[in-house]
């Protein structure tokens, strides 16, 4: 039997086959109380699929845009997205569906540290996004894959600071800057104007939080949702269409319940690294890469790791099928 690996912080997209076209996505009043609900669907043990937001039916902005706003939470241990769909309040990650050529807007409001002013506003009021403050660290050279050198740089980033990544654009850099920080304006608000290149191949894409020091605890916790690139031609009936993200199920709970500091394992790791002698890069093609030089199980005192590489040291997580606790069931029609 075949096992399916899935790290903390990493999703599983699977587009099988979501539903009705989306609607009108504006941006929601102000409300009375600040709600930072991120509550998940309703344990029903059935999937209830993300909504779908199709790019071409938003709102326009005060630029003639068709703009998404969503607005960052977070809830106890969880973040989520929160929006107006068909004037009822979201919390959970849309499916954005862009065809290629499309041109579009996406909003995001960090409302961390509390209700921001950016939500509300009209896009040409939005001051621009600047970089985040990346302090100066000291560079950590050593071999990495077939001796080629690489260089880290450990930077901890505000836990308050978060903006977006589209996964797998291949459009330019200036549309799609990884960098920014919602931090940098006071209306802690980044306005992204997206092109989708016509060369952008149709598929399934995972768009998530790229805060340097802080993605990993944001993907992690529920701040993740897929976009998807429609083919020019229809290809199968929306309705037989199912989007399925599968990750740890929130709070994560591990069935061995007794996880090892793993601290040391990777201080030796490192240790040992650092004290190789430094060896001339192999050449490859990136296209036709040889096998990976390191084979399974790896030990370091009492600390093992998986021999299957899955789940490290930790035992069969349990999984959430777009919130709902797994196993779960998808209603599909004959």
């Amino acid at each position: 039997m075949k096992r399916l690996c899935i790290g903390l912080g990493l999703v599983l997209i699977l587009l099988w086959g979501a539903g009705v076209p989306g609607a009108g996505v504006a941006a929601a009043k102000a409300p009375a109380k600040h709600d930072v609900s991120c509550r998940p669907p309703a344990a029903t043990r059935l999937i209830v699929e993300p909504p779908d937001v199709v790019v071409g039916n938003l709102p326009l902005d005060a630029s003639g845009e068709h703009e998404l706003i969503l607005a960052v939470h977070k809830d106890s241990e969880r973040y989520c997205y929160r929006y107006t769909l068909n004037g009822a309040e979201q919390n959970v990650a849309p499916a954005i569906r862009v065809h290629r050529g499309e041109h579009f807007a996406i909003r995001i409001v960090n409302d961390l540290a509390g209700p921001s002013s950016g939500e509300h506003v009209a896009s040409t009021a939005l001051p621009p996004c600047s970089p985040m403050n990346m302090p100066a660290a000291p560079a950590v050279a050593r071999a990495g894959y077939l001796n080629h050198t690489i260089e880290d740089r450990y930077i901890h980033g505000s836990p308050a600071d978060t903006n977006v990544h589209l996964h797998g654009f291949e459009g330019p850099p200036s549309e799609e800057n990884v960098f920014l920080s919602t931090l940098s304006t006071p209306m802690h608000a980044c306005e992204y104007h997206v092109t989708i290149p016509a060369t952008q191949p149709p598929g399934t894409y995972l768009y998530h939080p790229h805060a340097h020091g802080t993605s990993h605890d944001q993907v992690a916790a529920g701040l993740d949702g897929v976009w998807i690139v429609e083919p020019d031609q229809p290809q199968i009936a929306r309705s037989a269409e199912h989007v399925i993200l599968m990750r740890y199920r929130l709070p994560a709970i591990f069935d061995n319940m007794f996880v090892p500091n793993t601290d040391a394992f990777v201080y030796d790791a490192a240790t040992h690294e650092t004290a190789l002698p430094i060896a001339s890069p192999v050449p490859y093609d990136p296209f036709n890469p040889p096998p990976w030089p390191v084979t399974y199980p790896m030990a370091m005192g009492a600390v093992s790791l998986d021999p299957t590489g899955c789940n490290g040291i930790a035992s069969e997580p349990n999984l959430a099928l777009d919130g709902t606790d797994a196993p779960a069931t998808l209603q599909v029609t004959p």
